[in-house]
Formats: C-alpha cells, structure tokens, sequence
C-alpha cells in the first residue's frame, strides 16, 4: 500500500506527493555536535583511475560501530544517523520503505528534447531476483518520459558516507544516479550511463560557472548488469571519496558541497546526450540494500541542547528493591546519569513511584554490573546522595562485590547476593543454611537472628536474596523483617 504525502521539493517550486520508506536509527541528544571525519590522506587528482575491468566479487565496506548514539565508521568519522535497508528478503511494505521518499514530480525539458516526469509506478519490487526495483518503460516517444527516484527523507545531511548493493541496467537509453543533492552546483554523483556501462561517472558539480571542472570516469566491473557490487559515496569536509566493492577508486577534492542535502537513487532518461534515449525497452535499476551514515544538521542540533542525554553508560541495574518494593524499571531511568550512576536518597518517593512501607525508614537495594564485576549498592533514605563513576570499587560508594561463595554440590540454585538491612552478608554459615533450606523446600524467617547480625538497630529491616533458579531464571526472595519466605 503506497502512503502518499505532500511535500515541497527542495530545488522546486511546485508540490508534490511522497511515499516514506525504511528503516532509520537516528540518535537524538548525543555526546557532542562535533562530527569528525578522517580524510583519505592521499587526494587523488587522476583524470581517470582504472579499475580492473575483468568480473569482481561483492565486497562490503565495514559497518559502522555503534558507541552512544554515535556511528563510527572506520578510516572515515563518526555519523549521528545511520539507515538500514536489505530488500534480499523483504517485500515492498510500508514498514520496510519507512523514512525514504519516493519521487513523483516533473522536471521541464530546458534544453533537452523531453521533460522528465518521476512515478511511483516506477518503483517496485523484484521476488525472483530480491529488490527493489527503479524503471524507466520502454518505447516511450514522447515527454515527459516516465522514471524513477527514490530520496531520503531529510534535507539536511551535511556529509555522509552511503553504500548501495545494486544491478544496474544494459538497455540503453537511461542513467542510473546514486547522489547527494542540494542544487544544480552541490551536488555529488556516481552515474551510470547505461548506452556504456563500461564505466562509471564520478562529479562534483561546479560550484560557480568559472570552476574548474571536477568529473571523471573509472571502469565499471564488467558484470555490472548481472552481478551484484557495492557503489559507495563519501562525501566529507573537503573530499569526496568513490568506491566499488569496499575499494577505493577515486577522490576529488575540487567543488566539494557545503551545503545540507538529500540523498537519491534514480533512473530516468530525457533523450539528450548525457542519458541519451528514452529505451526502446524496460530499463531497469536493481537495488538489493542500502547501508548509510549521514551527520544531520538537526540532530546535531539536538546534541547541542542534551550534551549528554545519548552518552554511553558502562553500569546495567540488573534488579533493585526499595524496601521490599520491585523498583528495577525506575531505578535504571533515575540513577542512570550520562557515564555514571547518581543516587539522591532524599527523594525516593517520588523517583521510585510512591512509598512502599509508610512509617518506616527504608532502603535501597540494587544489584548492578560494571565490565566483568557484579556488585551491591546498598543506602538507607535520606542518607544523602551517591556518586558512582565508572572505575575501581572505591570509586563507587554505597557498592561491594557480591561474594564468591561455592554452593554445595546438592544445590539447584547459585545464590548472588544476600542483603539484610544496610548490609551485604557475605558470612558462609548463612549462605550455607540458605542452601539448605532451598534444598530441602524449607521456609526461612528473616531475623537478625538468621542472619547472625543486626545491621540497622531499632529500625525493622528489608531481606533481599537474589539467585539463579535450576532453571537459569533471575530470581529473588525478599521480605521485611519477621516475614516467613521459601525460594521457589
């Protein structure tokens, strides 16, 4: 089902109506608005940069690796929005074209012999050879001929790096555009002339009439039409970057784009004598995925108003208790902070949900991880606030590591962690006498006397256990001071 939208082009005065496509990540309030980017040292000025004409194999460009809400794609920077696409098993949904635009206006002829009009019809999907599907209909002799394009959501993707697994076509008559585009003078593309698929076309446009011209051309893989390969653009600060199958084959670093743009994939002809045609027959572009990393200009904006709000956490609230309250899902929400974990104990209330055992002082109990450790934070209400940066033990107070304390060999289930009151109980005996009574199916009654200490004088106090079940599952047993309780 296509789900149309209007919306104004970019470069264009009228209106016209778009389908969202795919499957986007975009990270909002990130580490930082600064986007770094590492420039291939060696900018190339070759007029032509040959590559092997013979057949390649698909070769992919690495993934970016996700830290924070960033995406760093190694040798080239870090992007605050990456998109996702594999049409090799997925059908032509709306779900699955989410946040693409498919275009469906009409550019005029100026000097060419036909205008040229982009529709949704065009687009489609290929089951036996799995794409998506850019086509230009055979036998059209008069204008505007009908085509193709699929763009970006957005607008305002200032530099990015974008890899397209494709089939391109050998009915000629057509070109096949992979391109950042603001303007008729920012612009980056990778072209496809399909009357000579031998090579590939690689631009800037020219900023100004008087620039110096800045496209080249490097030999197509020889299967282009029936063998899948990668075509990747990057355009940086200063630089753009071509590669087929994960390998660089030019840079130019004349009439680079400043300007924030759209990304669009197209086929369409007008019959000049750049794309020549229209074909005689279907001319078809195939497109099995789409890999991208964009900067966006408002989600860098984003990251300036929440310096922080996206920074990666090492800590992971496994389990907490706010007296013998199951508080997890709001303490991962309130103690999380940026890098660390804050504590403020004089608003528990009104942090964890209300207050579990009125009249009564309380604790707070949490079993967390830090890399490999597990540990324990433990606090009374009101006992201030607690800092705990990413580190050693003794960078986290209110912490201890949770005890190594073998179970014996009749046990089914492998105790974590024991705390009664303002205290982790690490003493064996006890651990050992809980053993035994969740061997032997026995109900325990949670005293200072169980316990063998009394961790809060004069205050009725909270037991929590946390252990894994013969099962595997995560559990606890917890009660308040008196309560008869059994692991189950």
């Amino acid at each position: 089902m296509w789900l149309l939208r209007a919306e104004t082009h970019p470069d264009k005065a009228q209106v016209y109506p778009v389908q969202y496509f795919d499957q986007v990540q975009v990270c909002n309030g990130l580490t930082t608005n600064t986007v770094t980017f590492k420039v291939n040292a060696m900018i190339r000025s070759l007029t032509t940069f040959a590559l092997a004409t013979a057949a390649s194999a698909l070769s992919l460009s690495p993934n970016g690796v996700q830290s924070g809400c960033m995406f760093s794609v190694p040798d080239v920077g870090d992007f605050n929005t990456q998109i996702l696409h594999d049409w090799s098993s997925s059908s032509t949904s709306d779900d699955v074209f989410k946040d693409l635009q498919a275009s469906t206006y009409t550019v005029d002829a100026g000097t060419a012999p036909f205008a040229r009009r982009f529709d949704i019809v065009n687009i489609g999907q290929d089951t036996k050879d799995p794409s998506i599907t850019l086509t230009v209909p055979g036998g059209q002799q008069h204008g505007p001929v009908s085509s193709a394009q699929i763009t970006t959501g957005f607008a305002d993707i200032l530099y990015g790096s974008v890899r397209t697994v494709a089939k391109v076509s050998n009915v000629p008559g057509t070109t096949h555009g992979f391109s950042f585009y603001a303007n008729d003078t920012q612009e980056v593309d990778l072209a496809f002339l399909t009357s000579d698929i031998s090579v590939i076309h690689l631009t800037n446009e020219q900023l100004t009439p008087d620039s110096e011209l800045s496209s080249y051309q490097v030999d197509a893989p020889s299967d282009a039409a029936t063998a899948w390969h990668e075509y990747r653009v990057d355009w940086l600060p200063g630089v753009t970057n071509f590669y087929i199958d994960s390998e660089l084959v030019h840079s130019i670093d004349k009439n680079v784009p400043t300007t924030p743009s759209f990304f669009l994939w197209n086929s369409w002809s007008n019959g000049n004598s750049w794309a020549a045609g229209p074909p005689t027959s279907n001319s078809v572009l195939k497109i099995q995925s789409v890999t991208a990393y964009f900067n966006r200009t408002s989600v860098a904006s984003s990251i300036a108003a929440n310096p922080g709000a996206c920074v990666s956490n090492p800590f992971s609230i496994l389990s907490a208790y706010y007296a013998d309250k199951n508080v997890t899902t709001s303490a991962q929400s309130a103690f999380i902070n940026g890098s660390n974990l804050y504590i403020d104990t004089s608003s528990l209330d009104t942090q964890l949900g209300g207050n579990p055992w009125s009249g009564t002082a309380k604790t707070l109990t949490f079993l967390y991880t830090y890399g490999t450790e597990t540990r324990v934070f433990v606090a009374a209400q009101n006992s201030g606030t607690y800092l705990i940066t990413p580190g050693g033990i003794d960078t986290a107070p209110g912490s201890v590591l949770v005890p190594s304390i073998t179970a014996p060999a009749k046990a089914t289930i492998d105790i974590i962690s024991v705390v009664w009151g303002k205290s982790q109980i690490s003493t064996a005996s006890v651990w050992n006498a809980l053993y035994n009574d969740s061997i032997k199916k026995y109900s325990f009654q949670l005293l200072d006397e169980f316990f063998g200490i009394d961790t809060w004088w004069g205050t009725q106090k909270t037991a929590v256990i946390w252990y894994t079940a013969a099962d595997g599952s995560f559990k606890a047993v917890v009660g308040r001071e008196n309560a008869w309780v059994k692991f189950t």
